[in-house]
């Protein structure tokens, strides 16, 4: 569709909506995200009749493949089999504008028909997915590490100018292993080209990792040192305590 309002480029708002963070596995580097992605843009090529103020103008199976609808390649997976589509069906919804305004067709058509033009009207496409994304982790500082990981979006198509919308999460902000600190969306270059980047800032629960590591190596380190002030009369007592300790400070 060419672009409207005097812009260069068709203007493509790309919202994401964070249901869940399914995993977050270290040691694969990745992240397993459920989202909701939407895309919103104009289309003044169409026209469409009839529309609804109050309700859904939800376009069928067979109106959204006679429909351009931008791609959004996800840049940083390993393989599009880390892209698992959900059960839920595709929306392709056409959103009225807030004044509504239309035109009534002419007698060429046999019924009343209200119009309503491509170029005031929105069209709002969502897709559900379960991606498994890149991130690589840096543990130095573990436990008291902060995590970033990104989902990254790439606009493949001169004639479009990709824009951030909103980014919403929905899930618990505290996880088994991470607390979710932050997550944001801005504009990128990914690959040379113009893209969306989702950030998803990860932090630690400090008390958890406390009582988890920090308080038993603690005790264990106590529990050899005392057993150290026996070497004298229980040898044997005190190399079994020891052997014990590192065995399981080495589990």
């Amino acid at each position: 569709p060419p672009p409207i309002n005097g812009d260069q480029k068709l203007r493509v708002n790309l919202s994401i909506a964070i249901f869940n963070i399914v995993e977050i596995n270290e040691l694969k580097d990745s992240i397993q995200i459920k989202m909701k992605i939407t895309r919103s843009w104009f289309d003044s090529q169409l026209t469409y009749q009839n529309l609804l103020k109050q309700r859904t103008n939800s376009l069928s199976p067979k109106d959204i493949d006679r429909v351009w609808i931008p791609s959004n390649p996800f840049e940083n997976i390993v393989h599009m089999d880390k892209m698992i589509k959900t059960d839920q069906r595709d929306l392709l919804l056409i959103v009225p504008s807030a004044d509504f305004a239309h035109s009534l067709a002419d007698n060429t058509y046999i019924h009343n028909t209200q119009l309503f033009q491509g170029d005031q009207n929105h069209l709002h496409y969502e897709r559900q997915f379960t991606v498994e994304w890149l991130c690589e982790y840096h543990m130095a500082w573990f436990p008291f590490d902060t995590q970033s990981c990104t989902m990254q979006f790439r606009n493949d198509q001169d004639s479009v100018d990709l824009l951030p919308a909103e980014v919403s999460y929905s899930g618990p902000m505290e996880l088994p292993q991470h607390i979710v600190r932050e997550i944001k969306i801005c504009s990128a270059v990914i690959q040379g080209d113009q893209g969306v980047i989702v950030e998803i800032i990860l932090t630690r629960p400090l008390f958890s990792s406390f009582i988890t590591t920090t308080l038993p190596t603690g005790i264990l380190i106590i529990i050899s040192q005392m057993a150290a002030t026996f070497s004298k009369e229980y040898l044997d007592m005190v190399i079994q305590v020891n052997l014990t300790v590192l065995l399981v400070l080495a589990t």
